[in-house]
């Protein structure tokens, strides 16, 4: 490898990278700049330099990414080269850890790596034996708080201390007895993998030769967590060369533990550093990477770069404001058809969204147009399978279906097994209809024991049954929606799965579930929609089946699409508390939220569209939105702006049919929307106060920038009812969207 063959493969940063030769050296690598590039050349160019492949060790985050360099690394140097470490940090680890076994404080020779699954049923065992409630303390829970702390280099079994709250004090007598177990079965589970060699040349333990390694590089540095930059530190010898390569800019994974402060402080761990910044895009065009950049410069938490192209392009970012959320749908997907029909490839195209339940809407429009999709990450809405469970119970509505009974009987629990199940319709009886037979007479429990259901069983049989015949009863009298509402709340399934890993992302898919039901049904009655519902649902579930599907447009949330890159982007959602996500501004991360808008952004090659919905229905309950603060520090000049025709009549009343209230376009392509919407969406200063005394009722109009002892200053954006049944729905700079009954929110006028 030559100078001149790496000039004429590098840009000049790229080259000063590769090539860097003294001290430690933070590559800051913008999205789209060549990452992997750098590495590759780098770890090439050292071998040519002399430098034995033995002695570099090169760490990434999956085996994919490994794999991906080692073949370019090949490609390079004309072969693999011998002796070379490049993989994950896990194997790293587990290399070590082999090397080190059966000396002091190492796991004895032989030892075995326990998969997550192994490692739970050990868990298990330990917290049944310590008497802990497993319903009430969810095991997988407590073993990941576990693991969230080994990350943050705590040890859990310093925990059952006074002072700790209770979750995390369980957490740590469980893990003592957890790692004893252990050790007793001379096992490691993944955590481990990184925790031992650590605590081992913490101690001062020789598990690696000081010697063995002189060029680290590191990949994706901004998602490393302490433990992993700890580790890397440990190995450093006295004549060690580091190189990092990351992007604070794309530090979107601190709910895994990754901390960027690695990235942003590397320059004061290693004194005498290199920071070399790429710059050049090869991704997307300039007009995308203009938008991007003005938004995620309003960041405090970055060391700063711009990112440019040499690829002009022509077209702006689009804005559209739509009325609904299926209305965003039907606007998404007619484009998409557009660029299909233009000789886009489906696979080309992406719809993006901040989380799982947002699917939904997209996925019924691209099915029922015949468009090929598929959901990157997971399964489709209806294949999800809380959605499954919640369907399954509606089925029991209708008919007696004894699939669907297992399903729900068993979430939550109520001792209801498949073999009960057959046992309570072994009589030549469906089941089902036992169950709804039981719910009729004076005694259930008595009648299904007779019928042959377990005695311990009874009660949870009876219960279900009383259930299903209560809502069913009802089905000519509610709409739809209620009837899944009623379903939800009722069987208790809400409540449990709460209490499940991700239980809150999960029931967010319930609550889009019922927010379906409730757009298809409307105010018809559940028994006229029922079958028709559950039709449309198994066969949108089946739509990602069709052959081709492979190829078909990408759905994913945007931490699944990191990485990832398509001609044609959609982001869909761009709403105050769902992007930025209001979890996100209850914990104090509107940061890593505008940089996973950013992530968004960058992913899109050739046109990039953004869309937000003036109202949602969220919960069952249609809500005024306001769009996202992230659009409002866009520098206006780099988007182009429109209004779905008849946006904003739909979302002051989604039940009137809309008609267009955009102007049309002015010179600079951008809708001059409507002085009504203008007015309601105008921001007020977050800190504006009070006159200090409350405003009168009849004050309290639309556009009417107020303030609340709690929340703080707002604009009333929406009303419902009058005089002391007044309702308001208040958009707040800083709380976000709440929803307050004027009669008792002591609203104050602002001060002018």
């Amino acid at each position: 490898m030559n100078a001149h063959s790496l000039e004429a493969d590098l840009n000049p940063q790229q080259l000063q990278a590769v090539t860097h030769s003294g001290g430690p050296c933070l590559v800051l690598a913008g999205a789209g700049s060549g990452k992997t590039r750098v590495i590759t050349y780098r770890i090439a160019w050292l071998i040519a330099q002399g430098v034995p492949a033995g002695s570099i060790c090169g760490l990434t985050f999956t085996n994919r990414a490994a794999g991906q360099m080692r073949a370019r690394v090949a490609s390079l140097h004309g072969g693999e080269p011998k002796g070379l470490w490049l993989l994950t940090f896990h194997a790293l680890g587990l290399r070590l850890l082999r090397d080190a076994a059966g000396g002091a404080n190492a796991p004895r020779i032989g030892f075995a790596v326990f998969d997550r699954g192994d490692s739970m049923g050990v868990w298990r065992a330990c917290q049944k034996d310590l008497r802990i409630d497993a319903h009430e303390f969810r095991p997988r829970v407590l073993f990941e708080v576990c693991s969230r702390g080994i990350n943050r280099l705590e040890d859990p079994r310093a925990w059952d201390e006074a002072g700790r709250p209770s979750e995390q004090r369980l957490a740590g007598r469980v893990y003592a007895a957890y790692r004893a177990e252990m050790n007793r079965r001379n096992a490691v589970d993944f955590d481990d993998l990184l925790a031992w060699p650590l605590r081992l040349l913490s101690a001062g333990v020789a598990i690696a030769d000081p010697e063995r390694f002189r060029h680290f590089l590191v990949d994706e540095y901004q998602d490393t967590n302490r433990l992993q930059y700890r580790l890397v530190r440990a190995l450093l010898g006295d004549d060690s060369s580091i190189m990092v390569v990351g992007d604070e800019d794309q530090s979107i994974y601190r709910w895994r533990g990754a901390d960027i402060a690695n990235v942003l402080d590397f320059e004061r761990d290693f004194p005498g550093s290199t920071t070399v910044r790429l710059e050049q895009n090869y991704r997307s065009t300039q007009p995308i990477l203009a938008a991007a950049n003005s938004l995620v410069g309003h960041n405090q938490e970055r060391l700063g770069k711009q990112l440019w192209t040499d690829n002009e392009g022509s077209d702006l970012p689009l804005l559209t404001h739509c009325g609904t959320e299926r209305s965003e749908a039907v606007w998404v997907v007619k484009r998409v058809g557009r660029e299909l029909l233009a000789g886009t490839r489906g696979k080309e195209v992406a719809i993006l969204y901040r989380t799982n339940a947002q699917s939904r809407p997209f996925e019924e429009e691209l099915a029922g147009r015949g468009i090929a999709f598929r959901v990157v990450g997971g399964p489709t809405f209806f294949r999800r399978s809380e959605v499954k469970d919640l369907l399954a119970y509606l089925r029991l509505l209708r008919v007696d279906d004894d699939a669907a009974l297992e399903r729900a009987a068993a979430r939550p629990p109520r001792g209801l097994g498949p073999a009960t199940v057959a046992r309570i319709g072994g009589q030549g009886e469906n089941a089902t209809a036992v169950l709804r037979l039981a719910a009729t007479r004076p005694d259930p429990e008595a009648f299904l024991v007779a019928a042959g259901t377990p005695p311990r069983a009874a009660a949870g049989a009876a219960s279900l049954g009383a259930l299903v015949h209560k809502i069913s009863s009802r089905l000519d009298r509610i709409p739809l929606g209620d009837a899944l509402e009623a379903l939800l709340r009722d069987s208790g399934y809400r409540t449990w799965l709460k209490a499940q890993p991700d239980g809150a992302d999960r029931v967010a898919n319930l609550d889009e579930l019922i927010a379906s039901a409730h757009e298809f049904g409307g105010e018809a009655s559940a028994a006229d929609k029922l079958d028709d519902y559950l039709d449309r649902a198994a066969l949108v579930a089946d739509a990602d089946t069709a052959a081709g599907s492979r190829d078909g447009v990408h759905l994913t949330t945007i931490h699944a699409a990191k990485g990832l890159e398509f001609d044609v982007v959609f982001v869909g959602g761009l709403e105050e508390g769902l992007f930025p996500h209001a979890s996100a501004l209850d914990d104090g991360h509107l940061e890593e939220e505008r940089r996973l808008a950013y992530v968004a952004m960058t992913r899109a090659r050739k046109r990039l569209f953004l869309t937000t919905a003036r109202s949602r229905r969220i919960r069952g309950r249609e809500r005024i939105q306001l769009g996202s603060r992230f659009l409002r520090e866009i520098d206006p000049r780099l988007l182009l702006v429109e209004e779905e025709p008849g946006a904003v009549a739909r979302a002051a009343d989604s039940r009137r049919p809309g008609t267009s209230m955009s102007r049309g376009p002015d010179r600079r392509g951008r809708v001059d929307r409507p002085r009504a919407a203008r007015k309601v969406a105008r921001p007020v200063d977050p800190n504006a106060r009070g006159t200090g005394s409350p405003a009168p009722v009849s004050s309290l109009r639309v556009g009417t920038g107020v303030f609340h002892p709690m929340f703080g200053a707002g604009r009333i954006v929406d009303t419902q009812g009058s005089g002391d049944r007044l309702k308001l729905v208040v958009a707040f700079a800083r709380a976000g969207t709440k929803h307050l009954i004027a009669k008792f929110a002591k609203l104050q006028m602002l001060q002018s």
